[in-house]
């Protein structure tokens, strides 16, 4: 109902999951066009729903699915319930009262998107995917529109994504949206876009853009629309000014777009509402060629938008289909054809709704007189004047002398042909009427029609026929005693027409055609073949007509039968004039049936410019410029040429063609495209157009001058300029000098605009620049802009003692500033004591030997700039306060000289060793504290003894140092150990505290976690810790400058027991140990070199001293080497790991539900953990429903109590051994439930339950308690079916029985009832022969009753039939006697009711009476009964007789009569009435009409072929005369024709045959007249046969085939001398395809052999047939199981016996085997052969050999065991060997169509091996095979073609290198063809001489080529014997 909620839901299914797509009326639902529907749903699934229902979402809805695999789809229709509403009077509109329901909406039909709007199926990445982000892309581009005048103007394009909801589409004109107007109208559906113009004015020319934007880009597309201006149209207003008319109709158009009512206020504009049909359109029905009119008023605010649509079409505005609009609709369809019928459909919407309404329109056709004009004679004929209204005939009855049926005589008058004007051109309306009827469906829609009127033409023209027959006898002259009986002119009589009566059968079929005839356009003097396929019992025959006009047989246009149920239409050399419709019409008694197709030849057309071209203007640089011309046909391909050279489409040229106009367009228009341009015809280059293009060209002058550009320092700048011709070129100056490209300048020219780019401006590049080209000049001026320069370190104060070096320095952002020094504001000039020194951005003035005159303020300005910075320079002078003191020290231990000066923190002090300066460095170092000055000496050497002085400025202090010299007492000693240990070095000195130094390779030791070094008193040790072999070496202990030395060497490794190789299975646990020699030492593990990363599968152990590396769950990546490293001391280990594979893989599983499922594995190796069982990629555990088992090498995974869920694919995986089989779980279902039962009392009652399984367990539970089998119970199971029969059933047994079936339950109840009659019988009387019923009616239906006859058991039977009809049950007594009077009583349980029936016998009340009568007469037997209605029946001498045309019964109350016609001797006998017990018979005595022969039938003797003539005269006008031949009476037919004169009598046979010859006799009356006819064959030749002995397998087809050297010969086929009767015989056909006769056995049987003769006139020929009997295949030596080692060869050989040929089939494990370099498949004789060369574990399985025929199919198979070696892995990895080629690929050549090879052998390791065809890669495909075994690889063409000849290259590369052979493909030539086949033939001579019969050496050679294993090693023994 209007105003409630509709959700619609789908859900699909495919893969992948597909995307929904929703429809209104085939409209895609977008949110901007239904914002009140809405779409929900995911992938696979969608919703749309409405949350009120209003009038306009009544529609259909469609969801389409969509993937890419294809889409399906469902649909509903949607309709609204509208409340009535009383219609508002508007504006005094009386609109009188009726009946508003529901409009219907037709469901649209579903037919695809892409054919409605004529584009090509889409593909699947052009539908809209939400996950993809998919531009806009237009797929199709729209063309450019030209008009000549103002009309309309179409424009489209195609779009994608399809269906995206986001994209929005608009249209363009010259770049600014088009402006909404009536006349426009625009669609955008299912990537379909149009923009149609009602009417194009000349000021919508311009350039038309489609825009399509989503949120992941945009796309457009352009063409041009130009309008020629048309003067007679004027646009502009022609009132006076100052009168507001025109813009009165624009503001009333706009209100009246905008929905206002034309004179209506503002104020009167009502409120928005849905357009309503106020007055509907009404069915319509013309003849063809008249108006259809149609009109409707429609309502709504704002105003509705009104369309009308012809069959789902939209109606545009046309000649043929008016549309105006004056307050009401109309529509008129003009000139209406047959193909307009269908229904009219008119649309209303605006934003607030959609309504529609549909009706017919029938057209009816005119009659069609074409067929009979077409008859018409071709010779004109004068005609004299011939009153008006007055028929060209006259008619004239006449009465025959002995014969009562009248005829008509027509005396034909000469009659005027008709011809009609052929028309020279084809009109439009012509062709698209001809495109229409090639449309599919035109002609079933148009045969009914078309049928019956041409069915009343035929049976005009057979009417005619027939009287002109006629009027041949009766034009003679007749006697004058006969005139007498002639009518009286000018009456007309119609004799009667009596038709044929045709017996039907249940197996007749009316004609129907499987293949129509097809349209076809020729050229003239070819040949065109229509062909029907036609089926139908009895086979139809099939008629042709051309034009309407049927076709009859000539030299030039046949037919005939190829091949059963086929006729094909043959044309011969067809001309123009047979362009025409071509109809076929099949035809037997039970129906017809007709195609129709056309037959265009085309004619040779004579082709001239109906408009040349003409010379077009331009300037220089115009975007275009178009040359147009208009040929005089249309679609004609021509060329274009610019100065006779040819041009093609492109960026410079674009071409176009409209039907007959052709346009050139040039764009971008310059001087060098003014030449003449050339139009001509590519079939006929001499038919051209030419026309000049002239160019203008441009002023020169610079459009565009230098201007003053300012460029900041190291920029770029570019100075620009615009010359108006873009071809002229030009020089740069700066100044007068010309500027030449380099580094610094970039010079550029483009399409008129100049510009020089100056590289990193500096100050040097200022200056002014110009341009000069063609004679003019521009000039700029280019200034730089300095950077701004900061100071990042300016000058500071400082303070320098006297003497000293000053250094002032200052630092800048930038390089190379200029600047002053100043100091106390004057200019500092360099010179020998003062230095300016400028090093990039540092500047440095530095002053030596410094005096107090130096100190001052200093400054430095930087004179570009305007910064300067400033510091104050202090000098002071220096005293000593403290001097240096002499100082004694011990060898090697600290000194400290020290000493106190005036001025505190100088850092600029100088300290001299014996008057030379002291060099610091870590031992000795200067410390300034405060006033403070100190040298210190850290350690102190011997040599260090000496003086000292200290130098600040000019004043000096000095001392002397004196160093005790020490001793070492005892040096180091040499140490040995092993690696891992800790050492000790020790040294004992002369004295105590010194500071030693032990050094090893040249670094000092210091304190730390590898070593420890003490000092107690003189002794002094060093502790090496953990000593490595990397630490053996010198050490050295240095006291001040004494030194000892000792050698550190470590022996021994730290690995006490090293690691030991191990071979393990995948997934077993590795273990690797060895021992270290120190317990505390740690070690690393490392695999192939690379450090181990520890984890939960791979973990390392410390016990004491040994050390593990555990692997708990080895895979085949870890084989590798492993090693455990202490120090430098390593141990390593291989780990190699055997792979486990399956022995016995899983196998499906197939179980009910309620079963177990066991899946069992057996692997190569025990004990391996880590396997994994996996369902829908989670792991399964061990629980209640998994049970998980590992004994030895088997593993199982155990289901139980299986449910349908359990069905999936279960993995095993271990490593990378994995297997996968799949569980199918059969649901039980319940086939057919227990269904409620309601049973007698004391009867049987039986619950049946099916299941879809058998033998599943069934539970029966009644009251809570399962039934057991009993005396009471029976518990049944027979496979599916499940019974519980519960016998004498009693109240306890009524209540509800369940059935439980695993987790299914079904419930029955038990109702149990005693029965009663409610209706009883009464007592019947009837007559003799009638049928007599009881009936009673019982309390309930269907139960079994007995019915009693005086007590004892009536049994059903002819006489007695018992019919049970719910409640009601009844007794019929048949044909009821005096024997069915008896009691009759009904038995129901205990009840039981009795009625009597008394059956009165019939009575003849007149009895029959013998008759006597002449032949031809007529007679009636009657008899009167007692009663009515009784049966009866009439015998013939005790045969029953039955009513026919000539015999009739008929029964009148209660006389019945027997009426014999036209009685002849036969029908003399005994006639008998019998009804019931009575009977009456009597005698007809039939006397015969003595008829004499006034002449008779004399013999004739005539050739074949010919006509003859048998000729009688009678003695009694107009009798039947009866023709026999050879005792066969004969009926009238196209063969024989009898003809009745009054008293002659004619038999005439037109063209006889050969089986017309026999004695041929008349018969009238009792008398008869014989004759003879002789027929002589003709000399006939017939073709000697191919084969003269066929051999065929038993049921299959043989074929016999001669040919004659004449069309429609008679000929005669005998089997083994006796003729073959084709009418008996159904398997054997007979069809004659003009000179070639052939018979067809269909299915032959043994009994077929035999000699069987062709005869065909005087001449015959023979061909024998021999039949074999069929055999089916079977194996007289079975396959036996094997057993081979890997790398040995494997063989299954079979013997095969059967007939026909065999086809044997080799299978592993169910995968079909073919012959390759692995594996050969052999035959020789009955012996099959599968030799596998090299058996490797992956061969093992089952092989299966299939052999079948057409008999039957027999097989064989055995397993194949492959045993694997260990395998052991290599030491060391191989290194890899480069590829070498040991042959190369030859040069080989083929014939068209058939294979060529290219073979090599290269060696090498882990080749990769690429093929080439002229530098392309060839990829493997059904064309290209690559195969490889072992060194050796292939490539085969399968089938060669000329693009395929060239050369080949074969590439193997590997990381060693890289090698390449090549080779040639070449065909042979026709020559070499001939020459093959001059060679064959010589072959098969050879054969025959050596071999006989041709086949039984193709045998030999076939059994041969099987024999041997290669195609390189067979050799053609046959050949080699003939050559011998």
């Amino acid at each position: 109902k209007e105003g409630a909620p509709v959700a619609m839901a789908v859900k699909a299914v495919g893969n992948p999951n597909p995307d929904i797509v929703w429809l209104k009326n085939s409209d895609i639902i977008a949110h901007h066009k239904y914002p009140q529907i809405k779409i929900e749903g995911t992938k696979g699934e969608g919703v749309l729903k409405i949350d009120s229902a209003a009038n306009y979402d009544a529609a259909w809805y469609t969801a389409t699915a969509i993937n890419k695999a294809g889409r399906d789809t469902t649909r509903c229709k949607l309709n609204v319930e509208l409340e009535f509403a009383e219609p508002e009077p508007e504006r005094k509109l009386i609109i009188p009262k009726g009946t508003y329901k529901a409009k219907e909406i037709s469901a649209p039909e579903l037919e695809p998107l892409h054919l409605r709007y004529g584009q090509e199926q889409w593909e699947e990445g052009d539908l809209y995917d939400k996950e993809k982000q998919q531009k806009p892309h237009f797929k199709k581009k729209t063309s450019s529109v030209r008009l000549k005048c103002f009309g309309p103007a179409h424009f489209e394009c195609r779009l994608t994504p399809i269906g995206d909801p986001t994209m929005v589409v608009e249209w363009l004109l010259d770049s600014k949206p088009l402006a909404a107007a009536n006349r426009l109208h625009m669609i955008n559906e299912f990537g379909y876009c149009s923009l149609d113009f009602e009417v194009a004015y000349p000021r919508d020319s311009g350039i038309i853009t489609c825009r399509a934007t989503n949120k992941y880009g945009a796309d457009q597309t352009s063409a041009t629309l130009i309008v020629k201006d048309e003067k007679s149209l004027v646009e502009e207003t022609q009132l006076p000014e100052g009168r507001k008319g025109m813009q009165r109709i624009e503001e009333l158009e706009r209100l009246a777009h905008e929905g206002a009512l034309t004179g209506l206020s503002a104020e009167l504009i009502k409120e928005k509402t849905k357009p309503e049909i106020v007055l509907f359109p009404e069915p319509a029905r013309v003849l063809e060629g008249e108006i259809a009119r149609y009109r409707c008023r429609v309502i709504g605010y704002p105003q509705p938008k009104v369309n009308w649509y012809l069959n789902g079409q939209l109606i545009r505005k046309s000649k043929r289909f008016r549309l105006r609009y004056d307050g009401i609709y109309y529509l008129e369809v003009v000139d209406c054809k047959s193909y307009d019928s269908g229904s009219i459909k008119v649309t209303a919407e605006n934003p607030e709704g959609v309504v529609e309404h549909t009706v017919k329109l029938e057209i009816t056709e005119r009659e069609d007189f074409r067929s009979i004009l077409r008859r018409a004679p071709e010779q004109k004929v004068e005609t004299g004047p011939s009153e008006p209204a007055k028929p060209f005939f006259e008619v004239i009855k006449v009465e025959k002398p002995a014969d009562s049926a009248p005829k008509e005589v027509v005396k034909l008058k000469k009659a005027e042909r008709i011809v009609h004007a052929k028309l020279t051109e084809e009109t439009e309306e012509l062709r698209s009427k001809f495109k229409r009827r090639k449309e599919e469906g035109y002609y079933e829609a148009i045969t009914a029609v078309e049928l019956k009127s041409r069915r009343k033409d035929e049976a005009y023209e057979d009417m005619l026929r027939k009287r002109k027959e006629e009027l041949l006898h009766w034009t003679k002259e007749i006697p004058e005693e006969e005139k007498k009986l002639y009518p009286p002119e000018g009456t007309v009589t119609i004799p009667t027409f009596k038709p044929d009566k045709i017996q039907f059968s249940p197996s007749m079929e009316a004609p129907k055609i499987l293949e129509r005839i097809q349209s076809q356009t020729v050229a003239r003097g070819d040949e065109s073949h229509f062909r029907v396929r036609v089926v139908g019992k009895p086979d139809p025959e099939c008629q042709w007509f051309k034009n309407g006009v049927k076709l009859e047989k000539t030299e030039r246009i046949y037919w005939f039968w190829p091949e059963d149920h086929v006729c094909e239409l043959v044309f011969q050399n067809v001309v123009p004039e047979d362009s025409a419709s071509i109809m076929v019409k099949a035809i037997n008694v039970v129906g017809e049936i007709s195609s129709h197709a056309f037959l265009l030849v085309q004619a040779k057309q004579v082709i001239t410019f109906s408009e040349e071209l003409h010379d077009v203007n331009a300037k220089e640089k115009d975007t275009m410029a178009t040359f147009e011309c208009e040929l005089s046909e249309p679609f004609i391909k021509v060329e274009w040429y610019k100065n006779n050279v040819p041009i093609f489409s492109g960026d410079k040229y674009r071409m176009h063609s409209d039907r007959k106009v052709h346009f050139l367009s040039v764009l971008t228009i310059n001087m060098t495209d003014a030449s003449e341009y050339t139009c001509a015809l590519v079939e006929d280059s001499s038919i051209r157009s030419t026309a000049k293009l002239i160019v203008e060209g441009t002023i020169l002058e610079f459009t565009k001058e230098l201007v003053d550009l300012e460029v900041p320092e190291l920029f770029s700048g570019e100075l620009e300029c615009a010359f108006s011709s873009e071809d002229a070129e030009g020089k740069w100056y700066k100044g007068d000098v010309e500027i030449q490209p380099s580094n610094k300048y970039y010079i550029s020219s483009r399409r008129g605009r100049h510009s020089l780019t100056v590289r990193d401006v500096v100050k040097e590049d200022q200056g002014r620049y110009s341009f000069v080209i063609e004679g003019k000049k521009t000039s700029c001026n280019l200034k730089m802009k300095p950077r701004a320069v900061t100071i990042l370190q300016d000058l500071g104060d400082q303070n320098i003692c006297e003497g000293d070096i000053a250094q002032l320095e200052v630092k800048f952002s930038q390089e190379n500033v200029e600047g002053i020094w100043k100091k106390n504001g004057q200019d500092i000039q360099a010179n020998e004591r003062v230095h300016i020194v400028i090093d990039k951005t540092l500047h440095m003035l530095l002053i030596e030997d410094a005096t107090k005159e130096d100190a001052g303020k200093y400054s430095f300005h930087a004179t570009d700039f305007d910064l300067s910075t400033s510091g104050r320079l202090t000098v002071q002078s220096i005293e000593v306060v403290i001097p240096l003191k002499d100082l004694t020290v011990v060898e090697g231990t600290k000194a400290v000289l020290e000493c106190k000066v005036s001025v505190a923190h100088i850092t600029s002090v100088k300290w001299y060793f014996n008057d030379q300066p002291i060099q610091l460095g870590d031992r000795i170092q200067t410390v300034a504290k405060g006033s403070k000055q100190r040298l210190v000496i850290s350690r102190s050497f011997a040599s260090d003894d000496g003086c000292y002085k200290l130098v600040i400025g000019k004043t000096e202090t000095s001392c002397n140092l004196t160093v005790e010299r020490i001793q070492i007492v005892r040096g180091l000693k040499n140490m040995t150990c092993t690696e891992t240990q800790s050492i000790t070095f020790e040294a004992e000195l002369s004295h105590t505290g010194i500071d030693v130094i032990w050094i090893v390779r040249n670094q000092e030791l210091k304190t730390g976690p590898k070593y420890k070094i003490e000092a107690k008193g003189k002794i002094y040790r060093l502790t090496v810790l953990d000593i490595m072999k990397d630490e053996e070496g010198e050490y050295t202990f240095m006291a001040g400058e004494k030194t000892s030395k000792a050698k550190l060497t470590v022996s021994g490794g730290a690995i006490s027991k090293p690691l030991e190789d191990q071979t393990v299975a995948e997934s077993q646990p590795t273990i690797f140990e060895c021992v270290v020699a120190n317990a505390n030492s740690e070690g690393i593990w490392s695999k192939d070199g690379k450090q181990i990363s520890f984890n939960n599968f791979i973990r390392r152990e410390v016990d004491g001293a040994t050390r593990r590396l555990v692997i708990d769950l080895t895979k085949s990546e870890d084989a590798a080497e492993y090693s455990y490293q202490v120090a430098n001391s390593k141990t390593s280990a291989k780990l190699k790991v055997e792979a486990v594979k399956v022995k016995k893989t899983l196998k499906n599983q197939t179980v009910t539900e309620i079963q177990d499922a066991v899946f069992s594995l057996e692997l190569t190796h025990p004990d391996v953990t880590g396997a994994q069982w996996i369902k829908n990629g989670e792991e399964i555990k061990p629980s209640a429903k998994y049970e998980i088992t590992v004994n030895g090498t088997i593993h199982s995974l155990k289901i139980k109590n299986c449910v349908v869920s359990d069905e999936s694919v279960y993995n095993f995986k271990l490593g990378r051994v994995a297997a996968n089989a799949r569980l199918h779980v059969e649901a039980i279902k319940v086939i057919k439930k227990p269904k409620d039962i309601t049973a007698m009392e004391n009867a049987t009652a039986t619950f049946e339950l099916s299941v879809s399984h058998d033998n599943v367990p069934v539970k029966w539970m009644f009251n809570n308690m399962e039934l057991k089998t009993s005396n009471k119970c029976k518990v049944i199971s027979q496979r599916k079916v499940h019974k519980l029969v519960l016998e004498d059933v009693t109240s306890a047994h009524i209540g509800e029985y369940s059935a439980i079936i695993g987790q299914l339950e079904c419930k029955a109840k038990l109702y149990v009832e005693s029965v009663h009659i409610t209706k009883t019988m009464k007592n019947i009387e009837v007559p003799e022969t009638k049928n007599a019923t009881f009936q009673c009616e019982v309390s309930h239906f269907n139960v079994p009753a007995t019915w009693l006859k005086n007590g004892v058991e009536i049994e059903m039977s002819d006489k007695f039939k018992v019919v049970v009809q719910g409640k009601l049950h009844q007794l019929t007594i048949m044909n009821t006697s005096h024997e069915e009077s008896a009691e009759y009583t009904f038995i129901c349980g205990n009840s039981k009711v009795s009625a009597t029936l008394t059956v009165k016998p019939i009575l003849i009340t007149s009895m029959l009476k013998d008759m006597n009568a002449q032949e031809k007469d007529m007679i009636t037997f009657e008899i009167t009964v007692n009663y009515e209605g009784i049966t009866y029946k009439w015998l013939k001498n005790g045969k029953e007789i039955k009513s026919t045309d000539r015999t009739q019964i008929k029964t009148k109350q209660l006389t019945h009569t027997l009426s014999i016609r036209n009685i002849h001797f036969g029908d003399a006998a005994e006639y008998s009435f019998v009804a019931g017990s009575a009977s009456t018979a009597a005698t007809l005595f039939v006397e015969a009409r003595h008829i004499d022969f006034r002449k008779h039938i004399k013999d004739i003797k005539i050739i074949e072929k010919k006509r003859a003539a048998f000729e009688c005269e009678v003695s009694e006008p107009n009798i039947a005369v009866q023709w026999m031949k050879d005792g066969v009476e004969l009926e009238p037919s196209e063969r024989m024709k009898m003809h009745v004169d009054k008293f002659i009598h004619r038999l005439t046979i037109p063209i006889t045959k050969m089986s017309d010859a026999g004695q041929y006799a008349a018969v009238a009356g009792g008398t008869i007249s014989t004759a003879n006819l002789y027929v002589e064959a003709r000399h006939i030749v017939i073709s000697k046969p191919v084969h003269s002995n066929i051999q065929v397998i038993e049921k299959k087809k043989a074929v016999f085939e001669f040919q004659v050297d004449e069309d429609d010969v008679e000929a005669q086929w005998l089997k083994n001398g006796t003729e073959i009767n084709f009418q008996v015989e159904e398997r054997y056909r007979y069809i004659i395809q003009r000179r070639v006769h052939r018979m067809t056995i269909t299915e032959t049987h043994v009994t077929d052999s035999g000699e069987y003769t062709f005869i065909a006139g005087k001449n015959q020929s023979s061909m024998t047939l021999h039949v074999t009997v069929c055999e089916p295949p079977s194996f007289m030596v079975e396959l036996e199981p094997c057993a081979v080692k890997a790398g040995e060869p494997a063989r299954f050989c079979g013997v095969i016996v059967g007939t026909p040929k065999l086809e044997v089939s080799w299978f592993k494990d169910g995968q079909k085997l073919s012959s390759g370099f692995k594996r050969k498949l052999l035959h020789d004789e009955n012996q099959y052969t599968l030799l596998l060369i090299e058996a490797f574990p992956e061969d093992a399985g089952t092989y299966t050999c299939e052999a079948k025929n057409e008999i039957g199919i027999a097989i064989s198979g055995a397993s194949l065991d492959v045993q694997v070696a260990e395998v052991v892995s290599p030491e060391v990895e191989a290194p890899v060997s480069p590829p070498t080629i040991i042959s190369p690929i030859q040069d080989t050549s083929t014939t068209e169509g058939k294979s060529a090879q290219f073979q090599c052998r290269i060696t090498g390791t882990d080749l990769k091996i690429t093929w080439y065809s002229k530098q392309k890669e060839i990829k493997q495909s059904r064309f290209f095979k690559m195969v490889q075994f072992e060194d050796t690889y292939q490539l085969e063409v399968a089938e060669a073609y000329p693009e395929d000849e060239g050369m080949y290259k074969c590439v193997a590369s590997n990381s060693a290198g890289e090698v390449s052979c090549t080779a040639n493909l070449k065909l042979e030539a026709v020559k070499e063809k001939i020459q093959d086949k001059i060679e064959k033939q010589i072959e098969m001579e050879v054969r025959e001489l050596f071999f006989g019969d041709g086949k039984e050496y193709l045998e030999n050679k076939e059994n041969l080529r099987d024999a041997f294993s290669d195609a390189e090693d067979y050799l053609d023994q046959g050949l080699v014997s003939a050559d011998r």
